[in-house]
């Protein structure tokens, strides 16, 4: 089993003050069936939410912070929440990646998952150097500006501009057995809605794919862990 360490750069914390990521790491899963269920009920509970509600309004005056523009680059909570208001329906994909879809949608904050690869050692949240590149789900190619916010396991992309999307890299499917949930709070969201996040998250992977879990929250203070 491999060691993995988990960092952000301090800069990121520097330049928002209260931003916190949460690592939760799983392994041994089977991941068979969906939370078909859950996700629809989530959809239900979060469909008149307003647009302007300022947990998702942080989010997207942190990407304008980052010099991004929100037509282009929207926050993936952000975007989850407009397609719901839209009426555009998306379903299960399969156990993991739901976990991070409930989640996100119940406490209304960015959450992913990531599967642990077997060379996987290290995941860092860290400006693009400038010259990586990307292969995007159609294949082609594009060169990251930069200062980018990304997130690399190992040395490779497994998500660009902070929460906006994941790489071919990060994609679970049936096989994925090991993985790792990223969720992110700014300000917006205090400790106690933080903690109740990563509680639920811990018991509905427990009791969906039966398996343990591993925490720790990264911060100014704490930017770096070992799991």
């Amino acid at each position: 089993m491999n060691t993995l360490t988990f960092s952000v750069d301090k800069n990121i914390f520097e330049k928002h003050p209260g931003f916190r990521r949460v690592v939760i790491v799983a392994r041994n899963v089977t991941n068979e069936g969906g939370l078909s269920g859950q996700i629809h009920e989530q959809i239900a509970a979060i469909k008149g939410l307003d647009v302007d509600d300022p947990r998702l309004t942080a989010w997207r005056e942190a990407f304008a912070h980052e010099g991004m523009k929100v037509r282009d680059f929207r926050p993936s909570i952000d975007a989850l929440v407009k397609r719901i208001q839209a009426d555009k329906p998306f379903g299960s994909i399969n156990k993991i990646v739901d976990v991070g879809t409930v989640v996100s949608l119940k406490f209304v904050l960015p959450a992913g998952a990531h599967p642990i690869l077997t060379d996987t050692q290290k995941i860092s949240l860290e400006r693009a150097e400038g010259d990586e590149v990307d292969v995007t789900l159609d294949g082609k190619t594009e060169l990251v500006p930069k200062g980018e916010i990304v997130l690399k396991d190992n040395s490779r992309l497994a998500t660009r501009s902070w929460v906006w999307r994941q790489t071919p890299l990060s994609r679970i499917d049936s096989q994925t057995t090991d993985f790792f949930l990223n969720i992110d709070a700014l300000s917006v969201t205090n400790d106690a809605t933080l903690n109740e996040a990563v509680r639920f998250s811990q018991e509905l992977i427990q009791s969906t794919l039966g398996v343990g879990t591993s925490v720790a929250i990264l911060d100014a203070d704490n930017p770096i862990t070992t799991i």
